[in-house]
């Protein structure tokens, strides 16, 4: 069997393979965003179960996307979902599944979440 054996970086020349690029190329318009579009999804939880059924909500996949949640009467909260565009077939279908009772509100666009 053979063994390996060390070698040192400072053996070797190291050649660039990339020639530095100037400033003006670096800010083309061909520059791709990391993160895709976001949308936001309401889900709209009414009854005298509405404080249970956010629980359920909470521990369920869909509780990583919960950005926001509102109470506008008593027995009424709204939850904002934020969701990336990709996931949409995802989050319905596990919403629908998960909360029968809930209500999904119109999808909108938004733009890339910054932290507060």
């Amino acid at each position: 069997m053979s063994q390996a054996q060390p070698v040192s970086y400072q053996d070797h020349e190291v050649t660039a393979f990339n020639p530095p690029r100037p400033e003006q190329h670096l800010a083309s318009a061909n520059i791709i965003p990391l993160r895709g579009r976001r949308v936001a999804l309401p889900v709209m939880l009414d009854g005298p179960k509405a404080d249970a059924l956010l629980a359920t909500l909470i521990h369920s996949p869909l509780g990583v996307y919960i950005r926001a949640t509102t109470s506008t009467k008593r027995d009424e909260i709204c939850v904002t979902l934020d969701i990336a565009r990709e996931d949409l077939d995802f989050t319905l279908h596990t919403l629908i599944s998960t909360l029968p009772e809930g209500t999904i509100g119109t999808l909108t666009t938004r733009g890339v979440m910054r932290a507060e």
